[in-house]
């Protein structure tokens, strides 16, 4: 093989690489509803016992209410029969089936109305960053499937988590948790709420060595056969 082909083959190899390791342009938020399939409390119980349904409001558990996308939120309020602050369990969401290894901006999603309700979320358990109306609303163009974004006179609002990377089995978790509006610690009023539906996640970027290798090595092959031609 002369001197020109092999210089094609080699910038056939360096554009497959580069696009191997190149982040995602066009990548675009995929919405996962919160669901008692998905998500538990975080000390470990499962659905059923880590929440509620109904509206005992002072029980400090989760209740699953019918609105927002799928049908249901969860929900986390005060004690509004005795006015009370009520600290609730934490919640986790698990996302499965992402790439192993790969990064992704990570999002959680939840309702408001004008009263200015929160949520606290994070990627890192019993570090979390609280969520207001200050956040911007959810965007319908900014996911690969819009879920339902406005319900009545509520909002769906989006809280940027920041970067987080798939663990062996393709899984990341959220960690979900009641608001403290007005009240400096963790726990809720009983005039606000915390609705939460839903996280999401976009990818970043896949480093993948093994693909890297491959195409190499598919390319090497190539030219090794012409070569002997």
């Amino acid at each position: 093989m002369n001197s020109s082909m092999f210089s094609k083959h080699l910038g056939a190899a360096a554009v497959i690489c580069a696009g191997l390791l190149l982040p995602s342009v066009h990548a675009a938020i995929t919405y996962v509803d919160a669901t008692t399939s998905n998500t538990i409390a975080t000390d470990g119980d499962p659905a059923g016992s880590g929440w509620q349904t109904g509206s005992d409001n002072g029980s400090g558990l989760w209740e699953l209410r019918a609105f927002g996308n799928s049908g249901s939120i969860f929900e986390a309020q005060g004690d509004s029969a005795f006015n009370t602050e009520v600290d609730h369990e934490a919640l986790t969401t698990t996302i499965t089936g992402l790439t192993a290894g790969a990064s992704y901006n990570v999002f959680v999603y939840f309702w408001s109305n004008p009263d200015t309700w929160e949520i606290d979320a994070g990627l890192v358990q019993g570090s979390l960053t609280e969520f207001t109306t200050s956040s911007p609303a959810a965007s319908a163009g900014d996911f690969v499937v819009a879920p339902l974004i406005t319900e009545g006179p509520r909002t769906l609002y989006q809280g940027a988590l920041g970067l987080g990377v798939a663990n062996g089995s393709g899984a990341l978790s959220v960690f979900v948790d009641d608001g403290d509006l007005n009240t400096g610690a963790d726990v809720i009023n009983a005039g606000s709420r915390s609705w939460y539906d839903g996280v999401g996640y976009e990818l970043v970027a896949i480093p993948e060595p093994s693909s890297l290798f491959l195409a190499f090595a598919s390319l090497a092959a190539l030219a090794l056969v012409r070569r002997r031609r």
